[in-house]
């Protein structure tokens, strides 16, 4: 199934946005590699595609790892398509 995965800027801000429940720590990845000055992640935007765990969290287990529909590393690669999409409006920006 397609994700579909956004960011958007005004001046020094930044909001990056899934439509998912995304694991903190994948979240607060994509906030601190942001080129913003202040960065928002926000979730469960356009849609609710479940739970995305971060793939450290598959060998502890729990409701999360259990209850997910998508493979070990969605998380992470998500994290990096949301960096990308927030490096790219931000050298766009600074031309």
């Amino acid at each position: 199934s397609r994700v579909y995965l956004s960011a958007l800027s005004m001046g020094p801000v930044a909001i990056a946005t899934a439509p998912c429940e995304y694991h903190d720590s994948l979240g607060k990845e994509v906030k601190d590699d942001s080129p913003f000055e202040y960065t928002l992640f926000f979730a469960y935007t356009n849609g609710n595609l479940g739970y995305i765990p971060a793939e450290y969290t598959f060998e502890l287990g729990g409701y999360e790892v259990v209850s997910t529909r998508y493979p070990k590393g969605t998380g992470e690669k998500m994290a990096e398509e949301l960096k990308g999409l927030l490096n790219q409006i931000y050298s766009e920006n600074q031309n």
